[in-house]
């Protein structure tokens, strides 16, 4: 309506003419950001599609709607705070019904610019959404899984790298060629990432990475673009520390499941061992030092938490066990360790192995005050912190806790703070393995995995500042619908984290 119009027309005038139906122009609604543009598919298979578009100035996160029909009928939408995203098995709808993408099948998809919030906020719309990009998977003759992208490569030592990619999803493996100049070599991993070793410091490398089938090694996706990564010797060596609640005896049946605690121990190779209801912490120890050929040596405590270290690495300079005073069951605690790097000088890292009670939110928030006493008295070391908070992101007593421990100089590398949707600005780690998925599986058969790329975690490690955290992994081992594989060893999976001292 003209600004003359509406002038001339008084509110009587205005209620007559809407009441004999009259309807008034009305003012388009403004927008803060452009429209996104340039929308395209980078990569398609037959059960998954890899989008990207055009940074819109000033845009902070991004909503991506898909559907199968053109008029966007029953969409389903992720938000991202990239310009890219991929839907695949991984897709943004994370329970045990919703599968890949369907071959030879039209999709479409548009984005729109959106505030960045928290979970306890409904993201608003910034921008209409762009236009829609028609998509149509590939057939079931192709590659049934997109080529892995987002290759990652950083140093480990002057003889090895860490090296990740994108997941493609539970169920496959992944075969790695990595070489200079024309000299090859290939290996296989469970994960999308891991470690390559016998490089040499200094010479140009460069690695791919292709989907194999776990069954019989057929190839499934098309070979990712080479990344080239030059190792550098490293001023201190890895650390890997595993935490685990392990879920001794209240579990029952430990006999079977302490064979997919060892299998996955074995596999890792960590070199401390953080452990929670621990009671049957001495039978796990004493089961996987002949069978990794290992010498690990636990603190005593017959209680939640449990601490392990490899004597041929590490010696022990002091040692303690802390039981939380507010609890007033004073079944969980803390178990703690000055530990000197025997490969790095001698140099003293402490650890802890922490277990929150389960009972009470007023009683965890003076637990996690009590841990950050504990460290206060060791400033000067460097610190890891592993364990079971038995609190996660959504929880009301989260912030509390979440800010106390940081408040005591400790940094969570995952970035994964109170009711968050995106990775934290503050988070740290290099590479991420499966992060996506809960810290506890509460055995679920089917694996619980967050939409976002932080899981809803209650197990967390924390380092202190100055430590640099290279590579974390949540393990989960699972059939190609997502399913835990075997007898599930705990109701929590076990995080691991390589990291370095500065």
């Amino acid at each position: 309506m003209s600004g003359l119009v509406r002038r001339f027309l008084t509110l009587p005038l205005l209620a007559a003419l809407v009441g004999i139906g009259l309807v008034l122009p009305t003012a388009a609604p403004a927008y803060a950001a452009s429209t996104p543009t340039g929308l395209k598919a980078v990569a398609v298979s037959s059960n998954a599609v890899a989008l990207t578009w055009s940074r819109v100035s000033g845009a902070a996160a991004y909503r991506v709607q898909f559907s199968k029909s053109s008029s966007m009928k029953s969409a389903k939408t992720v938000d991202v705070d990239t310009t890219n995203v991929e839907w695949t098995y991984l897709n943004p709808e994370p329970s045990a019904n919703s599968g890949r993408l369907k071959p030879n099948t039209t999709y479409y998809f548009r984005v729109k610019v959106i505030t960045k919030v928290d979970l306890n906020h409904s993201a608003k719309s910034l921008s209409k959404y762009g236009a829609k990009l028609k998509v149509r998977t590939s057939g079931t003759g192709s590659r049934t899984y997109l080529k892995p992208m987002k290759l990652e490569a950083t140093t480990r030592s002057a003889t090895s790298e860490y090296v990740s990619w994108n997941s493609r999803g539970p169920g496959i493996q992944y075969r790695v060629r990595y070489g200079m100049g024309g000299n090859t070599e290939t290996k296989v991993f469970d994960y999308a990432g891991g470690v390559l070793t016998g490089l040499t410091a200094g010479a140009t490398y460069s690695y791919s990475v292709e989907v194999i089938s776990r069954a019989n090694d057929a190839t499934l996706s098309p070979r990712s673009e080479a990344k080239p990564f030059t190792p550098a010797s490293t001023a201190h060596p890895a650390i890997k520390i595993a935490s685990y609640n392990i879920c001794g005896n209240a579990c029952g049946n430990w006999a079977g499941r302490e064979k997919g605690m060892l299998d996955s121990l074995h596999r890792q190779a960590p070199d401390l061992i953080a452990t929670q209801e621990s009671t049957n912490s001495d039978n796990l120890i004493n089961d996987y030092n002949p069978l990794a050929n290992r010498n690990f040596e636990r603190i005593a405590n017959n209680k939640h938490a449990g601490l392990a270290y490899d004597s041929d690495r590490f010696g022990l300079v002091a040692s303690g066990i802390h039981t939380w005073t507010a609890d007033p069951k004073r079944d969980k605690d803390a178990v703690w360790a000055i530990l000197a790097d025997k490969s790095d000088g001698d140099r003293n890292l402490l650890v802890v192995s922490v277990h929150f009670t389960d009972d009470s939110a007023s009683v965890r928030k003076s637990e996690a005050v009590e841990l950050a006493q504990l460290i206060d008295q060791h400033q000067g070391l460097p610190v890891v912190v592993a364990g079971d908070f038995n609190v996660s992101k959504r929880k009301s007593e989260h912030a509390f806790v979440y800010s106390t421990v940081s408040q005591a100089g400790l940094v969570d590398p995952l970035g994964n703070p109170s009711d968050s949707r995106y990775v934290s600005g503050s988070a740290t780690v290099e590479h991420r393995i499966d992060v996506g998925y809960a810290s506890a599986n509460q055995f679920q058969r089917h694996a619980l995995r967050s939409k976002w790329e932080n899981g809803y975690d209650v197990d967390y490690i924390w380092h202190s500042k100055g430590v640099r955290a290279a590579m974390f992994q949540v393990v989960v081992d699972l059939d190609g619908n997502g399913n835990f594989m075997g007898t599930m060893p705990s109701d929590h999976n076990m995080l691991v984290s390589s990291f370095h001292l500065s």
